[in-house]
C-alpha cells in the first residue's frame, strides 16, 4: 500500500499534488494532533473531491505492537507507527492480518483511535490486545472440554447419588449434587450461550431497518408511521421455525411477510393505548439466521426514548445493563439531536459503572445521504467530526461506523422478489438491465419503489465513488453493514464473549477450588483428625472405666485382707501362752510372799489358834492365802485381757484408719470420673453422689466382764482345793501337828519350825504346779473368748457394715458404667458416622477425579494465558 505522509504545515499542497499525479489509491498520513474533519474541511475549500480520499492519523505506538499472519502465525512486523503497517499490508488480502497490542484496557482509548483509523480507510484488520490471544486460548480449550466436562459431571453425578449413605443430607449427598448440578449448568450456558445485542436510538433513526439487515430479512415493521412502541427480542430458532411469543401467547408462522403484517396488526391495535401511555408488552421473535454475516445473536430492537408521552425510555434504558453489545444509530440526516447527546451520555453513565465501554458501537445510518445533501461528501470527515463531538461528552474506548441500512436492506431484500431472483448472481455488466426487467414486472405496485431505491444506489457508487459495473455484492459491502456485522461479531465473540466465557469459568472454578479445598482437602483432613481424636475418647474412655474398676476391686480385695483377724489371733495366742518357766518366775515371788506369811501366822499362833487348826479351824489362815493368791491371779489375768483388748482395739482402729483411706481413693476417683464424663465428653445428665462410709464399729463385743467372773470362778475353785484338799494347805497343817507329836493331854502345842519351813516349801511347789495350770485354763479361756468375738462376731459385723457399702459403691459403678456405655455408644455412633461420611467423601472424591483431571488441564491452559479466575489453587 502506498502511504503518504504529510508535512504539518504544506500537507494540504501535498495532498493535491499526490491526486495530481493519479495517487488517488495512496494513504496520507496526517499528523497525530491534525483532526481529520478540519483538515478536510480545508482541503474542500481548495476544491478537492474528498469522497476518495483516504486519510488517517498517523500513530505513535506508545507501546509493541505485532503484526501478524492470522494463518501462519508468522510475526510480519514488530511496528513502532501506524503508517508502518500500512506499508506492510497487501490492502487486497487485509483479512488475514492480525494486529496484537502489546498493552491492557487501561489503554483503551488509545487502542479505540488505532481500529478508528483502520475504519477510516475501509481496512478490515483484526485489532486484539496480546492476553485476549492468549485469553482465546484459553477459552477455546474450555469449549474443546464441553463434552468432556458433561460427561465427567454425569458420570460423577451417579456414582454419587448410588454412593451408600444412611443420612444423604447429613453427609452432604445433595450438596455434592447440587454443585455438580450447577457445574453443569454453567458449561450449559457457556455452551448454548447467545450474546444478546441491542441496538438503541431516537425514534425514527433506521433501527429497525438496521434489525433487519441483521436478520436478513423485514421482520420488523419499518414503514408503519408509529415509531417501534415496545421491545422485540429476536432470538435464533435452530428449530427453524418462525414463532412469536407475546402476552404468554405463542404463534408460529409459516413465513416472515405473515409474521411482520401479524405485528403491526399488533401496533395498529394498542395505537390507542400506546396514545394514552399505557405500555405495549415485549415481543420474544425466533427468527431464521439467513444472514451468514454474524453469529447467533439475540437481537433487542428498542424503541426511541424520546417520544413523547410514553415509557419508552422506562423501556430502552433497561437494556442498558443487561445487553452484552450495544449499537447505537445516529441518523445521519439529523446529525447529533439534542435527544442523541442525553441518551448517549446517559448510556456512558451506566456504561462506566458496569465497564462496557469496549463493547459499545456507533453507526452512523443513512450515509447515503450524504451524496444527496449538497454537503461535502466525505464519510471520514463526519466520522471524525462525530468522534470529536463524542470525545467532548466524555466518551473513550469507542469506535465509529458509517452505513447505509437501507442501502443493505434493499440489496438484500429485492433478489427475493418473485421474478427477480437472477439479480443475486448478475454480473456486473448485466445487472442493470436484469434490474431493469425486474422493474417492469412491477409496474405500478408498491415493489416498485424498493427496485428504483436499488438504482439510485447503484448510481451513488458510480457517481460518488466511481465504482462502475458494480454488483450486489459490492453495494452490500459499501453500505458498511457488512462491516458492522463483523465487527459486531468480533466484539461480541472477542471481548463481550470473551468476558461471559470468563465469568462462566471463574464461576465453576470457584466451585471447583471449593471442592478442591473445602470438601475434600479440609473436610478430609478436618474428619480424619476428628476420627483420631473420637478414637482417643473411647480409649481413654475405656481406660478410665477400667481404673474405677480396678480401683474398687483392688479396694474390696484389701478390706477383705485387712478383717482376717489370723495375724491378730496369732499374736493373742503366743501374748497368752507363756512359758511355766515365765509363769514360775511371775509367782515365786508371791507365792513364797504369802507361803512366808502363812508360816509366820503358824510360829505366832498361840496354843489355843493350833488347837482350832488341829481341830480342823482353819478359816483364819486359808482366807488369807486364798485372797491373797486369787488378787494376784485375777491381776495376771486382768493384765492379759487388757493387753488383748488393746491389741484388738488397735488392730480395729488400723482398719477403721484404712477404709476412711480407701473410702476417699474411691471417692476421689468416682469424682474424677465424673467429672470427666461432664466435661470431656459432656455427658452432662450424669451426676454421681457418692454415701459415706460408716466406720463406727461397735465395740460392746469386747465387754470382758463375764469373762472376769468366770475366770475369778475358776482361781477360787482352784485356791479352794489347794487349801481343803487332802493336799491343801489344811492337811499340810494337820500333818505338821501329827509329825511334831502334840501332847494332846497336857494341851500343850509346839511346832517344830524346821519342819514347818520344809513342808510350807513343799506347800509352795504344789500350788505353783496348781497355779500354772489355772493360769494356762484361763488363758485358753481368754484366746477362745476373743477368738469367738473376732471371727464370729466382730468379723461378720465389720463385714455386714463394709459390705453394705460396697453394695452402694457397686451400685454407683453399675450407674456410672451405664453413662459409660452410653457414652461410649455415642462416640461409637460418631465414629461411624465420621467413618461413612470418610467413605463417602474419598467415593466422590474419586468420583470426581475425572471432571478434576480435565479442569486441571483447563486451568493450565488458563495459567499460561494468564486468565484470571480469581480463586486460589487447591492444594
Amino acid at each position: 500500500m502506498k502511504v503518504l505522509r504529510l508535512s504539518k504545515v504544506i500537507g494540504v499542497l501535498e495532498v493535491i499534488t499526490a491526486l495530481k499525479e493519479s495517487q488517488e489509491d495512496a494513504v496520507f498520513i496526517l499528523n497525530e494532533n491534525i483532526l481529520i474533519f478540519k483538515f478536510l474541511e480545508s482541503l474542500s475549500s481548495n476544491g478537492v473531491n474528498l469522497s476518495k480520499i483516504k486519510i488517517v492519523n498517523e500513530i505513535n505506538f506508545k507501546f509493541d505492537a505485532l503484526l501478524k499472519d492470522k494463518y501462519t502465525g508468522e510475526i510480519i512486523i514488530e511496528a513502532r507507527t501506524f503508517s508502518e503497517i500500512l506499508e506492510k499490508i497487501n490492502y487486497c488480502e487485509a483479512d488475514r492480518y492480525l494486529l496484537i497490542l502489546l498493552t491492557d484496557e487501561r489503554n483503551r482509548a488509545y487502542i479505540s483511535k488505532i481500529i478508528q483509523q483502520f475504519i477510516y480507510i475501509d481496512l478490515h484488520i483484526d485489532v486484539i490486545l496480546e492476553k485476549e490471544e492468549k485469553h482465546r486460548n484459553a477459552v477455546r480449550a474450555f469449549k474443546e472440554y464441553f463434552n468432556e466436562i458433561k460427561a465427567s459431571l454425569y458420570t460423577a453425578r451417579q456414582r454419587i447419588y448410588d454412593a451408600a449413605a444412611k443420612d444423604m443430607h447429613q453427609l452432604g449427598k445433595y450438596k455434592f449434587i447440587k454443585i455438580i448440578d450447577d457445574i453443569e449448568s454453567m458449561v450449559l450456558e457457556a455452551e448454548d450461550r447467545e450474546l444478546t445485542v441491542a441496538v438503541m436510538a431516537t425514534k425514527k433513526s433506521g433501527k429497525s431497518v438496521l434489525v433487519n439487515s441483521f436478520l436478513g430479512n423485514d421482520y420488523a415493521p419499518t414503514s408503519f408511521e408509529l415509531a417501534t412502541p415496545n421491545s422485540i427480542i429476536y432470538k435464533c430458532n435452530n428449530e427453524k421455525k418462525l414463532v412469536l411469543s407475546y402476552r404468554n401467547g405463542y404463534k408460529e408462522f409459516q413465513n416472515v411477510d405473515l409474521l411482520r403484517h401479524y405485528v403491526e396488526s399488533i401496533y395498529k391495535s394498542a395505537e390507542y393505548d400506546i396514545k394514552r401511555g399505557q405500555p405495549v408488552e415485549d415481543m420474544y421473535i425466533h427468527y431464521i439466521n439467513e444472514n451468514q454475516h454474524h453469529n447467533n445473536f439475540t437481537l433487542i430492537d428498542t424503541p426511541g426514548p424520546n417520544l413523547a408521552g410514553s415509557n419508552h425510555k422506562e423501556i430502552a434504558y433497561k437494556w442498558i445493563e443487561v445487553a452484552d453489545v450495544i449499537i447505537f444509530v445516529i441518523d445521519y440526516s439529523k446529525y447529533l439531536t439534542n435527544d442523541e447527546e442525553k441518551y448517549l451520555s446517559d448510556i456512558k453513565t451506566i456504561f462506566d459503572k458496569y465497564d462496557k465501554t469496549h463493547s459499545f458501537i456507533v453507526i452512523v445510518n443513512k450515509i447515503d445521504l450524504l451524496y444527496a445533501s449538497g454537503e461535502k461528501n466525505s464519510v471520514v470527515r463526519f466520522l471524525d467530526y462525530l468522534r470529536f463531538k463524542l470525545e467532548n461528552l466524555g466518551y473513550s474506548g469507542f469506535v465509529i461506523f458509517a452505513a447505509s441500512a437501507l442501502q443493505y436492506f434493499t440489496a438484500l431484500k429485492v433478489p427475493k422478489l418473485k421474478g427477480c431472483e437472477q439479480l443475486v448472481d448478475a454480473p456486473p455488466h448485466e445487472l442493470i438491465r436484469d434490474l431493469r426487467k425486474c422493474k417492469s414486472t412491477y409496474m405500478g405496485r408498491k415493489e416498485l419503489s424498493f427496485i428504483r431505491i436499488l438504482e439510485d444506489y447503484l448510481r451513488d457508487l458510480e457517481d460518488y465513488q466511481g465504482i462502475v459495473d458494480a454488483d450486489l455484492n459490492t453495494l452490500l459491502e459499501k453500505s458498511g453493514v457488512t462491516r458492522v456485522m463483523d465487527y459486531t461479531n468480533y466484539i461480541a465473540t472477542q471481548k463481550a464473549s470473551l468476558e461471559v466465557y470468563k465469568a462462566i469459568m471463574r464461576k465453576i472454578d470457584d466451585r471447583f477450588v471449593n471442592m478442591k479445598n473445602n470438601f475434600f482437602s479440609f473436610q478430609l483432613t478436618y474428619l480424619n483428625d476428628r476420627m483420631r481424636i473420637k478414637q482417643k475418647e473411647k480409649e481413654e474412655l475405656i481406660k478410665a472405666i477400667k481404673k474405677l474398676y480396678d480401683v474398687v476391686n483392688l479396694a474390696n480385695t484389701d478390706i477383705s485382707k485387712a478383717l482376717d483377724f489370723t495375724g491378730l489371733l496369732v499374736a493373742i495366742e503366743s501374748q497368752c501362752n507363756t512359758s511355766d518357766s515365765e509363769l514360775s518366775k511371775m509367782l515365786e515371788s508371791s507365792i513364797k510372799k504369802e507361803i512366808d506369811a502363812v508360816k509366820h501366822s503358824l510360829l505366832c499362833s498361840t496354843e489355843e489358834e493350833l488347837k482350832e487348826i488341829v481341830d480342823g479351824n482353819i478359816d483364819y489362815i486359808s482366807s488369807k492365802v486364798q485372797t491373797n493368791f486369787q488378787k494376784i491371779l485375777l491381776d495376771m489375768f486382768n493384765e492379759k485381757a487388757g493387753q488383748c483388748q488393746r491389741k484388738v482395739n488397735s488392730e480395729l482402729d488400723r482398719i477403721q484408719k484404712y477404709l476412711s483411706f480407701i473410702d476417699k481413693e474411691i471417692q476421689t476417683n468416682i469424682g474424677v470420673f465424673n467429672d470427666y464424663l461432664n466435661t470431656s465428653l459432656q455427658v452432662n445428665s450424669l451426676k454421681i453422689t457418692l454415701p459415706r462410709l460408716e466406720l463406727a464399729f461397735s465395740r460392746k463385743n469386747l465387754d470382758f466382764s463375764k469373762i472376769d467372773e468366770k475366770v475369778n470362778n475358776q482361781i477360787h475353785d482352784m485356791l479352794k482345793k489347794c487349801l481343803y484338799q487332802r493336799h491343801g494347805v489344811i492337811g499340810h497343817l494337820m500333818k505338821l501337828a501329827t509329825l511334831n507329836q502334840v501332847d494332846k493331854r497336857f494341851g500343850k502345842f509346839e511346832l517344830d519350825v524346821d519342819n514347818i519351813c520344809e513342808m510350807l516349801n513343799s506347800l509352795s511347789q504344789d500350788i505353783k504346779v496348781d497355779v500354772i495350770s489355772t493360769i494356762k485354763e484361763n488363758n485358753i479361756t481368754l484366746l477362745n473368748h476373743v477368738t469367738t468375738i473376732l471371727k464370729e462376731k466382730l468379723h461378720q459385723k465389720i463385714s455386714e457394715e463394709i459390705r453394705a457399702v460396697f453394695n452402694n459403691y457397686m451400685d454407683l459403678i453399675k450407674e456410672v458404667e451405664d453413662a459409660f456405655m452410653a457414652s461410649k455408644a455415642d462416640i461409637e455412633n460418631d465414629i461411624n458416622f465420621i467413618r461413612e461420611k470418610l467413605n463417602f467423601l474419598e467415593e466422590s472424591r474419586d468420583s470426581l477425579q475425572m471432571f478434576f483431571n480435565v479442569w486441571e488441564r483447563i486451568r493450565k491452559e488458563v495459567k499460561e494465558s494468564k486468565l484470571d479466575l480469581c480463586s486460589p489453587c487447591p492444594h
